[in-house]
């Protein structure tokens, strides 16, 4: 233990008694151990962005020093694999922990028991330098990962032997220094290299919003950000309210098809762009006004909640569609519909502004 959280707004904390610490490392903050990263210090109080739900988290509650700053594992196994933007392995994830991932949840980012075949491609003896190739593994049919000197070692190799190893192995020493095939280097610095290519090809997705409006090109980065909650997770026949009525979201997924295109298709899930906007009503965090909705998506559960309020309403959600909950202090928490239970406080809306219009929305209660 480090230090205790001071003040908590959303994803960032304030923990006190932070002396030690450095910029950028990651801590682990609260009894549940979320991820976080150190981004700002002031004496002894450490500013935190918590790369995790933080609701629950309370003033007081310890946090730990990992004295490390956020990296990742580079090394065999990279393709193929799923991750989260802490790179944890989504498929190991699901496989121990369901669908949705525990808060706090801890896997390595590349398998430790699976081996692969190293061969070296330089021979004992010989002197190597950082960053040069000193052997390779066949990581799938078509692409050769290549073993690399770690940056800043330098002298003669020696202990290499072609054979079958985990990332966590020793394939090889070079002055005393023990070289894996994994290597973990922080997400902030910059790998070296001698030269630094300009991307010139373009990379065709076929998707012409992105193609024509946000070219993206071949050895480039993009990202296609969102947040959270903006999918509606909700069932078919829950009432929306669109354009001022309300209505099946069935039915407005319906018309989408027929007046909107088609990004994406198969069966999981469909992502329409609509031709036409449609009005709708969302909460800003402080109250809930009107807005529009340019996209309908739906997509499959496995499951699904039934809530059920002491009033009469309810609705079906998916295990991760959130409500907004008033905790023991009063604090309005956005809380996944899993993890509600019976006797917890959520809000719902008595009146709505339809602009200048009056308009009477018939809701079933049971």
């Amino acid at each position: 233990m480090l230090g205790v959280i001071s003040k908590i707004s959303g994803p960032v904390i304030e923990a006190k008694n932070m002396l030690g610490v450095k910029l950028n490392e990651v801590v682990r903050v609260g009894n549940a151990k979320l991820v976080g990263e150190v981004i700002r210090i002031n004496k002894d109080v450490a500013t935190i962005q918590v790369y995790e739900e933080t609701s629950g988290l309370k003033p007081g509650e310890p946090v730990y020093s990992t004295g490390m700053p956020l990296s990742v594992e580079l090394g065999p196994g990279l393709l193929g694999s799923i991750y989260d933007g802490i790179q944890r392995p989504l498929d190991v994830v699901s496989a121990k922990h369901g669908a949705f991932v525990p808060r706090g949840v801890e896997e390595p980012a590349l398998d430790r028991k699976k081996k692969w075949h190293f061969k070296p491609v330089v021979k004992n003896g010989t002197k190597v330098k950082e960053g040069q190739i000193i052997g390779t593994v066949k990581e799938t049919e078509t692409i050769e990962h290549r073993i690399i000197v770690p940056l800043g070692v330098n002298g003669t190799i020696k202990g290499l032997k072609e054979g079958d190893y985990t990332v966590e192995d020793t394939i090889a020493e070079v002055n005393g220094k023990k070289i894996t095939l994994m290597q973990k280097w922080p997400v902030k610095k910059p790998r070296p290299c001698i030269e630094k290519l300009t991307p010139a090809e373009p990379l065709i997705t076929g998707q012409r919003i992105v193609d024509f409006l946000f070219p993206i090109p071949k050895g480039g980065t993009a990202s296609i950000p969102g947040p959270f909650g903006s999918g509606k997770c909700i069932t078919g026949e829950t009432p929306v309210l669109v354009n001022n009525e309300l209505k099946p979201i069935r039915e407005v997924f319906k018309y989408a098809e027929k007046k909107g295109k088609k990004l994406v298709e198969n069966e999981n899930e469909t992502l329409i762009e609509l031709e036409t906007p449609l009005t709708i009503q969302t909460f800003d965090g402080k109250t809930i006004k009107e807005s529009i909705a340019t996209h309908v998506y739906r997509g499959h559960t496995d499951r699904l909640i039934e809530i059920k309020t002491r009033s009469g309403r309810w609705v079906k959600l998916t295990p991760a569609h959130k409500l907004l909950k008033i905790d023991s202090e009063l604090r309005v928490v956005e809380t996944p519909a899993e993890r509600l239970k019976e006797g917890d406080f959520i809000l719902a809306p008595r009146k709505l502004s339809l602009g200048d219009s009056y308009k009477e929305l018939k809701v079933e209660f049971e």
